[in-house]
Parts: structure tokens; sequence; C-alpha cells
């Protein structure tokens, strides 16, 4: 019968019947129900073999190096104490302190948790007394417990032992949920990368997958340390597991040491769901394009993992749900920090701190119900946050020195340099959207700016943009600069439904309004409402005081006549007119006049101005007048020769300087008598005034 522990904790017996210390006392084994001794063994193959023991000052059993240790046995036995060596020796059974008979030996096959084998890996190897099932604790591998299954055969490495002395050839398995890497092979300084993906195979059998997450989740404990890892760790997309570590600053993978190779993690090309990272930093020493790499993920929880020296991204997270980033640290990478791309939605991102990357700290692309909650965005190169198609909520979160060098854009050709970008492109690494918006909510934020940042938030395009709380430390800037700007051209909508509140500057030189400005030629302006707060609204004054173009009249002096008259046809739902010259050549302007007095504060608003139009008859001129008592101002090419048939869109944008009234029409040249235009009413939309100046009714 195989050699086995009288128990799986060390005796004791600390003191005796009178209350004394039984230090000094001597423990012997006989043979059940009899007076013949037996030895007892140091090892579990039978080795060491001791006639007696003596007990320490502690009250543990000693072997013959003064070691405390738990006896091996192999039959029943039993267990007697004296109190001096000498009865020990001549079996005075009658002096005797303790006496315990017909204990039976733990059998073979012993189960998880009962009484395993204490064997060192040599012993194991050599044992002939081994089957399936039984398990074994492998003292020289990090105390770990082990089961045996039968099966392969194999070379000693990793969970895989051959039993040479024997016929068994045996597979060694962790038992239990936890899973203890070292004992598959992971070691510091040492290159780990098939050590870890084995112990990462074996967790993954463990679980049966099903994508609920209701299933048992094996848990791979990862040492503190440095492990070198020099190829991508796959994980299995059907199944879940948890990789924990030691602490991002304890457990440490390092590729710097390989060839360049994708990512650490990949979760696999299908649906991931339900796995765990935590404690664990991942260095990818300009080697790597991620640190974790996840095409289709959702549930995924990262915790305090940092993630450094990538060439593309920190993580990277697409098509997914659910999922939670906390405590985490992306730094320092060659690309943006974190990148959640195509419906990464209901993504939280709590308390993390990215910062110092090249690119953007987070790149968010059309994703749903984003959440970033406090933490810190700092120092990345490009920009703190760029969201393009992105709703959600962004609270309290300290951004700052982002955007130094900015992102530029090919389509149109500007960099922006800002905290914030908000975008609704479909290629939104190179262009900016014309329409639309991204939208979301910003509550409670903090930044302090770099000197070259030209604003606080920029948006290409953004409809129902919220902001209710934002410190802003401007005092690095040498200028003003707007907090929102927005792209307005002929090309480009304004921004729509922006709602700024409680915005607080350190130093007034961040300017709370909003800017719009063609990419081409700036419009700027000299609000200077600070230290407060705006609501910024668009309404349309075209439809109080220009709602029939037919009643416009003639603007200019030296202006000839137009013949302007409502069509019953339409364009989108629109109503059209048509607009015919009764002349050739120079401009017919045709209009209303705007009292400055039904917008309070007009030095304040932003006027944008746009119709669509078409040449019916003739290829004349068209573009869209605005007088403000010091000039019209045309925006950048909306009064070139109109192309026949084309619907083309024309727009104008100015600044109110309250001088008194202003003139809106339209302005139609270069043409000839009889040449005929069909437009849609111009839409007069001003932007920048507080919400008390609703004076003009919709």
């Amino acid at each position: 019968m195989a050699y086995t522990l009288i128990d799986t904790t060390p005796i004791q017996l600390q003191k005796n019947a009178a209350g004394n210390s039984a230090s000094g006392y001597y423990l012997k084994l006989y043979a059940a129900g009899t007076t013949t001794p037996i030895s007892m063994y140091t090892t579990s193959t039978g080795s060491g073999a001791l006639a007696k023991c003596q007990i320490d000052s502690e009250g543990f059993a000693i072997n013959g190096s003064g070691d405390p240790f738990i006896p091996y046995v192999n039959q029943t036995y039993k267990i007697v104490v004296y109190t001096n060596e000498t009865d020990a020796d001549e079996d005075t059974f009658a002096s005797a302190f303790l006496t315990v008979d017909n204990i039976p030996q733990v059998s073979g096959s012993p189960g998880y948790g009962d009484k395993p084998y204490d064997m060192t890996l040599a012993e194991f190897k050599a044992s002939t007394l081994l089957v399936a099932g039984d398990v074994v604790v492998i003292s020289d591998r990090a105390n770990g417990i082990f089961d045996i299954a039968s099966g392969v055969s194999g070379a000693n490495t990793y969970n895989v032992i051959a039993n040479t002395a024997g016929t068994l050839k045996a597979t060694l398995r962790t038992t239990g949920e936890l899973i203890f890497t070292k004992h598959f092979g992971v070691k510091d300084g040492v290159d780990s990368t098939a050590a870890l993906q084995a112990a990462i195979d074996y967790a993954e059998s463990l679980n049966t997958g099903g994508g609920y997450g209701y299933e048992f989740t094996p848990t791979v404990v990862l040492p503190p340390g440095r492990m070198i890892i020099t190829a991508e760790i796959a994980l299995d997309d059907t199944k879940h597991i948890a990789i924990h570590g030691a602490g991002m600053t304890a457990t440490v993978f390092d590729c710097s040491t390989s060839a360049a190779f994708r990512s650490v993690f990949y979760s696999g090309a299908s649906q991931s769901t339900f796995n765990r990272f935590k404690g664990f930093a991942i260095h990818g020493g300009g080697d790597i394009q991620y640190g974790i790499y996840g095409p289709f993920v959702d549930h995924v929880n990262y915790t305090d993992v940092r993630v450094s020296g990538t060439t593309v991204a920190g993580v990277y997270h697409k098509y997914g749900w659910s999922s939670t980033f906390d405590r985490c640290e992306l730094a320092y990478n060659s690309g943006h920090g974190l990148v959640l791309e195509d419906n990464s939605n209901a993504v939280s991102v709590m308390n993390c701190q990215i910062y110092q990357n090249t690119g953007f700290g987070v790149w968010v692309n059309q994703s749903h119900g984003v959440k970033i909650i406090g933490g810190a965005i700092e120092n990345n190169t490009q920009g703190g946050l760029m969201l393009n198609l992105v709703d959600g909520y962004f609270v309290s979160t300290y951004m700052e020195g982002n955007g130094n060098t900015g992102y530029t854009y090919t389509t149109p050709a500007v960099t922006v340099k800002a905290q914030v970008i908000l975008n609704e492109s479909g290629t939104p690494t190179t262009n900016l959207a014309a329409a639309g918006g991204t939208n979301g909510t910003f509550a409670g934020m903090n930044s302090s700016l770099h000197a070259d940042n030209t604003c606080v938030v920029y948006a290409a395009s953004c409809d129902a943009l919220k902001v209710d709380g934002w410190h802003v430390d401007d005092d690095p800037l040498a200028g003003s600069i707007p907090f929102l700007r927005t792209l307005v051209s002929s090309s480009y909508a304004a921004a729509n439904e922006v709602y700024l509140d409680n915005i607080v500057t350190t130093s007034g030189n961040v300017k709370v309004r909003v800017e719009c400005s063609d990419y081409t030629v700036p419009v700027t302006s000299t609000w200077a409402d600070t230290h407060s707060y705006s609501d910024i609204p668009k309404f349309d004054l075209g439809a109080t005081h220009g709602a029939n173009p037919a009643t416009y009249s003639n603007l200019s002096a030296s202006s000839t006549a137009l013949t302007i008259a409502a069509l019953t046809t339409y364009r989108n739902g629109i109503l059209l007119y048509s607009s015919t010259q009764t002349g050739s050549g120079s401009s017919h302007i045709y209009g209303y006049t705007l009292p400055s007095t039904d917008i309070e504060d007009f030095d304040d608003a932003m006027i944008y101005i746009t119709c669509w139009v078409k040449a019916v008859t003739g290829t004349p001129g068209f573009g869209l007048y605005a007088d403000t008592g010091s000039g019209s101002i045309l925006s950048a090419g909306s009064s070139s020769a109109l192309t026949n048939g084309v619907w083309t869109k024309r727009t104008a944008v100015f600044k109110g300087n309250g001088s008194g009234t202003i003139k809106i029409g339209l302005r139609q040249f270069n043409g000839n008598a009889s040449d005929v235009v069909h437009f849609t009413r111009p839409v007069v939309s001003v932007v920048g005034v507080h919400s008390k100046h609703y004076g003009v009714a919709a």
C-alpha cells in the first residue's frame, strides 16, 4: 500500500494532563492492536524511517533534523506518547501519557480537500503507487495541489508529467477554481508565453461556456514578477475565465525583448463574454500593437490593469456592450490609450488614469451609452476625447494639457487642438461631418488647458450637447479662445441644441461662447461673457420676417429687378420659389429688413443663412446677402455661378454689430434677362445668445 500522511496538518501536543508543557515527550507507532513497534516515515516513498520522534517546545513532532513534520504510514496503526525517551525505547506502556489504537491509514484516491499525498516532483515521478484520481501536493512546485488524470504521456514541461518508474502516464492538473500559473512554468524573468497559454487552456477546459456568465468561472492566478511574453496569448471565445495578477505594480508582462506581434491577450474573432482581467501590467516596449485586443467582446471587466508601450492602442474594444474599465492606467502608448469602436455600447470607464499617449486618451466611434466617470485624461498629444457618432455621459473627469499638437483632418484641411472633439463622420480618421452630430452630457468636469489649445470643445457638428458644470484653468493661454468652436460653411451645419451652464474660468481667457467659422474664411467674434453661463440656442428668424420670399423688396438702389413667385412644387417637403431676371448684367438683390432690436445683445450673435438653389434657365450667379450696416459679408464660394439643373447649397455667415438695421436676402447676378432660378426660402439661424433672448416668435 502507498505511504500516506497520518493527517493533513502537523501534530501538535502543547500541554500534558497537568497543564504543563509536553516538550521533550516522544511519539511512537505500533501495529494496530499489538505491542509491535513499526516505523514512521518522512516521505511518501517510504524513505527516512524513524523508530520514534520527539515533541518540541511548541508541541510539534520533529524529525531527526529537528524540523516539524507529518509522519507517513502504510498500514493501520496505534499511537503511543511517552513522557521520556527511556520509556519509549523500552515500550513501557504503563507509563504512557497517551494511547490511541486502531487508526486506519488514509487509502489512495483521497479526493480533493481530504488527505492528499505530499511529494516532491522527483518523488512523484519515481512513485509506482499513484493511480488516476489521487491528489498530490507537489512541495517543490509552490505547494500546489494537483489531481492525477489518466491520459497523455509527454515531457516534464508545464502541466504534463510522465510517471517514468511505473506504467502510469499522467497529466498533473490543478484542482479547485484557482489555477496557479507558477505550477505551469510561469516565472519571473523568463519567457513564460507557452506556460501562460497552457494555464489558460486548462482553465478554459473547466468552463462550460454558454455565454451567460452563470457558469463556474476559473481564475488564472499570476505571480508577482516580470514575465516575458513573446507571442500573442489566445483566449477561447466560447469560454470565460478570470485572469488575476498581484497588482499592476507587481505583475508585469514584458514584451520589449521580442519581435513585433499584435497583442498579449486576444479574445477571438467571435463573441467573447464575461472574461475578467485584473491586477497586472503590460509593457509593450514598442513591439506590440495592443495590450488587449478584443474585436467582439461584451460584459468584460478590466480592473487595476496598466498598459504602456503599444503602437496602436493600449486596449482595443469593438462591437460589444456592458463592459467596464475600473482603476486602469493606459499611458505612454504610441497611439491612443483606449479605443472603443463600432457599437461598443454601454461601456463604463471609471476612475481611470489615461495619460501621455501620442494619440487621443480615448477614441470612441459609433457607440452609444458610453460613460466616463471620474479619473483623469491628461497630456495626450492629439486630444483628450474623440467622440464620433457617440452619445453618452461624461462626469467629474479631470482633463489637462491634451491636444497640444492636435489632430489634422484632410476634409476639410484643418488641425483641431482641443480637449474634446465631437464629430459624426463615416470616415472619422480623415473627415469632419457635414451635418448632424454627436450628442452627450458633460457635468462636473475640470480642465487645465494647454497653451496651444484653440478651444475647449470642438464640434464639427453637434446636436443635443449639454454642458452643466466645467471648471477651466485657462492660465496657460496667451490669448482668448472660445469654449466651443463649431464648423460652419457652405458645406457644414451649425451647432444645434447646445446648452452651456455653470462654466467657470480662472483668468477669463476662455470665453463662454460659441464661435462658428468657415474653415477657409474664419469668422471671429468679440463676445465677452466670461465667468458666467450661456444658453446657446438656434432659431429661425426667416420664419418670422422673411417667411414669404414673394414679398421680398429691392434692397439696393442700383439693383435691377427680379420677379419672385411661389411655386406649387416642393423639394424634400419644402416649398419652392422662382426668381426671374428682368435684365442682364449686375447684381439683383432682394430681401427684407430685420430690426436689430428683435435680438437683444445682437453684437453677441452669429447669424447663419442657408438655402438650396438650382438654375432652371441660364447659369446666373447666385448668393446670399447680409448687410449689418458696415457692408455685406458673403461666405466663401456662395456667390459662384450655378450649374443648370443641379441643386446647390448656398450659405452665408456673419456676426451682428448692432449698428442699426440688418438686411438679409438673396443676390442673383451675371446672368441674362429671363434667367430663372428655383430656390427654397432662406433659413436664417441665430447662434450664440442667451435663453432670455427668445424675443422673436418661431
